[in-house]
């Protein structure tokens, strides 16, 4: 399960490189423009159900994670499972 996660971030990874390099002028673009660009809907729906039931300043946090730039996000996310999926060897002898 955790391979396909891996799998699943590094397409992810790959997506954000490519959406970021379709301009010069942004080649790192932001996870917040990465997924507004997606699905616009989603992204003002979530705001406003976190701004409105939750916490402001929970959306306030979760602003600023959306201005690190997809790439890095999504690499990093690939990172941590990619050393999750690594298993130590089984000592059964």
């Amino acid at each position: 399960m955790l391979r396909f996660f891996l799998f699943l971030w590094l397409f992810l990874t790959a997506a954000a490189l490519f959406w970021g390099n379709r301009s010069f002028d942004n080649p790192l673009t932001p996870l917040g423009e990465f997924f507004y660009a997606l699905s616009p809907g989603a992204l003002n729906g979530l705001q406003a159900a976190i701004e409105r039931y939750v916490s402001e300043s929970l959306w306030a946090v979760l602003f600023a994670v959306l201005q690190v730039p997809a790439a890095a996000f999504f690499l990093l996310l690939t990172v941590i499972f990619a050393l999750l999926a690594v298993r130590k060897p089984s000592s059964n002898a």
